[in-house]
C-alpha cells in the first residue's frame, strides 16, 4: 500500500485528495462530508456530462484557481491525477459486489433522471434481464474498471493482476461500504479531519436483500463480477491494515463515534421541525446537506 503523507483538511500544503468515487458503495454520504471538512468552493467535481467538468478542463485552469482546490473526485476511474501539478492522494470505497449490483439495479428502476431508467422500466422487468442485456457496464466488474480504466477492461489480459496493484501501491486510504463508520475512522486519521458525523444520503429505498434473490440471478452477479469480489476481499483486509496502523484502540474509538453519530442524527431528525430560516442555516452550516 501506497504510503499516505501526513496532511490535514485544514493545510493548504497538503496534498490534493483524490476520491474515485465507485457507484453505489455509499459515495453520496461520503460527499456530504467531504463538503464540511474542506468547504464545497474547494472541491472539483468530475462529470462525463459536463464539458468544463472534464480532468481536462481542470487542466486549463489558471494555476491560481487550480490551487484553491483540495479535492478531486467523480465517477472517474484512477489516473486523474495526472492533469495535477502537485502532491496527490488517492482514496475510495468498495461495497460487496452482489449488494452493488442489487443496489445499482433498484436506484436505476426509481430514478427517472439516470440514463438508461426508461429503457430499465419499459423493456426489462427483472434483475436478470438487466444484467444480461449489457445495458450497463457497471454491472459487470464495475468496480475492477474503476481501478484500471477502459483500455485496460477491453483487452481484457491481466485485469485482476493490474487491478490489485493499483489498489495496493496507488491508493493510500480504501474504506468499505459495509464498514462505513471503520473507514471514516481511518479517513479521520490520515487525512486530520473532524469528527465525520453523518446523515445517510442517497440510500436504495426497498431493494431486496441477497437472500431474496433466485440463486439464478445470484449465480449470475457472481459469474459476472468474478474480478470484484477478489478486490473487494482485498480492500476489507487493507482496511483491517490501515485500522491497525492509524486508529489506536479502533473498537472504542467505533463505539464512542457510533454514539455520537446517532445524537447528531436524532438531532437532525429534531431540527427538521424548527423554523425553516433556522434550519435552513443547520443545513448549510452544521450539516452540510448537498
Amino acid at each position: 500500500m501506497v504510503k499516505a503523507p501526513v496532511c490535514s483538511a485544514t493545510n493548504p500544503a497538503s496534498p490534493v485528495l483524490c476520491f474515485v468515487h465507485i457507484p453505489k458503495t455509499a459515495g453520496t454520504t461520503l460527499n456530504s462530508i467531504l463538503a464540511r471538512q474542506y468547504g464545497a468552493k474547494h472541491i472539483f467535481t468530475l462529470s462525463k456530462n459536463r464539458p468544463n467538468r472534464l480532468p481536462e478542463s481542470f487542466r486549463k485552469l489558471k494555476r491560481g484557481k487550480r490551487r484553491r482546490y483540495k479535492v478531486m473526485k467523480g465517477h472517474f476511474p484512477y489516473g486523474f491525477h495526472e492533469v495535477l501539478d502537485c502532491p496527490y492522494l488517492y482514496m475510495t470505497m468498495f461495497r460487496d459486489p452482489v449488494d452493488r449490483v442489487i443496489s445499482h439495479y433498484h436506484y436505476v428502476r426509481r430514478s427517472e433522471e439516470h440514463y438508461i431508467h426508461q429503457k430499465v422500466g419499459d423493456g426489462l422487468p427483472g434483475l436478470k434481464a438487466y444484467i444480461e442485456s449489457g445495458l450497463v457496464s457497471e454491472v459487470r466488474n464495475g468496480q475492477t474498471y474503476m481501478m484500471v480504466g477502459p483500455k485496460v477492461m477491453k483487452r481484457g489480459e491481466n485485469v485482476s493482476e493490474l487491478a490489485k496493484q493499483v489498489l495496493s501501491e496507488k491508493f493510500a486510504i480504501v474504506g468499505t461500504a459495509e464498514r462505513f463508520d471503520e473507514s471514516l475512522l481511518v479517513m479521520r486519521a490520515v487525512l486530520g479531519w473532524k469528527i465525520p458525523f453523518y446523515i445517510s444520503l442517497n440510500v436504495t429505498q426497498n431493494k431486496p436483500k441477497q437472500s431474496q434473490i433466485d440463486p439464478e440471478t445470484l449465480a449470475l452477479i457472481k459469474k459476472c463480477n468474478q474480478i470484484d469480489f477478489e478486490l473487494y476481499e482485498m480492500a476489507d483486509q487493507m482496511l483491517d491494515d490501515l485500522l491497525r496502523k492509524h486508529v489506536p484502540f479502533a473498537k472504542v474509538q467505533l463505539f464512542l463515534f457510533r454514539l455520537g453519530n446517532r445524537l447528531y442524527s436524532q438531532f437532525f431528525t429534531l431540527s427538521r421541525n424548527f423554523p425553516r430560516s433556522l434550519r435552513k442555516k443547520l443545513d448549510k452550516n452544521f450539516f452540510n446537506r448537498i
